[in-house]
């Protein structure tokens, strides 16, 4: 740790590791993902994943595309929204989503 001397007193302050980038992630297969939107989500949207990240359709839904490195990221992501959000792509994904949220609900019952 290095010392610090200031004006009231004596700070430590930790040295950090090097930063070292991530390996791998070229190698990943990327999940393309399209997810409709409550309009109360695009706060978060557009603070995440920036405006160009969904559109606004005929109902002011918000329309979000985005890619994910695994499913596991993609179902805590949208489960954080609580029930703002609707998976729509990957299609296939949608039942074993509504599983997940099944696990979450178990545990709360009885």
């Amino acid at each position: 740790m290095l010392e610090l001397e200031g004006g009231q007193g004596d700070c430590l302050v930790e040295e950090f590791p090097e930063f070292v980038p991530c390996t791998g992630m070229e190698q990943m297969e990327w999940i393309d993902a399209k997810v409709r939107f409550s309009s109360r989500a695009k706060w978060r949207l557009i603070d995440e994943f920036g405006a160009e990240s969904f559109w606004e359709d005929k109902d002011n839904h918000l329309l979000f595309s985005s890619s994910f490195c695994d499913k596991d990221s993609l179902f805590r992501w949208l489960t954080s929204f609580g029930g703002e959000g609707e998976l729509l792509e990957p299609a296939s994904w949608r039942e074993e989503y509504r599983e997940y949220l099944r696990n979450i609900l178990k545990k709360y019952e009885s």
